[in-house]
């Protein structure tokens, strides 16, 4: 992962506030060591794909070995798709390898 360990959900909050409204923060509980991540759900795939493109491998947390992967998920429901429409919103995330895939933002963080 990319964020430092112990980081605080109003840390990750408060960082990504500035690329639009934030639904949920979830940090990943029980991360080995130094592989810490969260997903940020916005309220937009529009505002996640901005605080994707102004933050992916640039943005780095005080404590963290490097700077932050962020990745756009779907939901993990109907192949991306909610079950009666078009595709789910997309949400930024904090992640690292392991760690690729966060419900959407019409579904969860």
């Amino acid at each position: 992962g990319s964020l430092p360990d112990g980081v605080m959900d109003a840390t990750v909050r408060a960082t990504f506030q500035q690329y639009g409204h934030i639904e949920e923060v979830f940090i990943k509980p029980n991360c080995a060591p130094g592989q810490q991540c969260a997903f940020v759900t916005f309220a937009s795939a529009e505002m996640a794909l901005y605080a994707k493109e102004n933050t992916d491998k640039v943005l780095t947390f005080p404590g963290a070995a490097k700077s932050c992967e962020i990745m756009i998920a779907r939901n993990q429901g109907t192949n991306g798709r909610l079950p009666t429409g078009p595709p789910a919103a997309a949400v930024p995330q904090y992640a690292a390898a392991p760690y690729a895939a966060a419900p959407a933002a019409s579904h969860y963080s």
